[in-house]
């Protein structure tokens, strides 16, 4: 993790976090890893700032996400039920003892992450919704 992010995040009076996770494993750093480090900067930072989850390269990991063949949205389980369904619910806590090794478990440990696609364009009016909800917080 790049030190002025983290100089960033512990200096700045605000700011907010869009957590990014490739379940593909294809960006180098595997599923695993990047979990634990989300879990890291989630309890350092997650009681205090906004913050999203994101799953990226969803038209890969369509099944793992739990997307059906014709979905068009990015998200599962956002705001279900009565209404608002802000930033916090869009984010999970830290459990201390999950250890989240496969797309299948990150789909599962984070079921209100925002899941996308770029190529395939769907998720991100989603992503965007709730990146201005995580500034309206600040």
């Amino acid at each position: 993790m790049e030190l002025l992010t983290l100089a960033c995040l512990d200096h700045l009076p605000r700011a907010a976090v869009a957590f990014v996770t490739d379940g593909t494993g294809l960006c180098g750093t595997s599923v695993e890893d990047q979990w634990a480090l989300r879990q890291e900067l989630r309890r350092k930072y997650g009681a205090r700032i906004p913050w999203v989850d994101v799953l990226t390269k969803a038209d890969l990991l369509r099944g793992e996400y739990g997307l059906g063949e014709g979905a068009e949205g990015g998200r599962r389980g956002v705001g279900g039920g009565g209404g608002g369904g802000g930033v916090a619910e869009r984010s999970d806590a830290v459990d201390e003892g999950l250890v989240v090794r496969t797309p299948q478990e990150l789909s599962a440990a984070l079921p209100r992450a925002v899941r996308v696609s770029t190529p395939e364009e769907f998720g991100l009016d989603e992503l965007k919704e709730a990146v201005m909800e995580a500034m309206e917080d600040l």
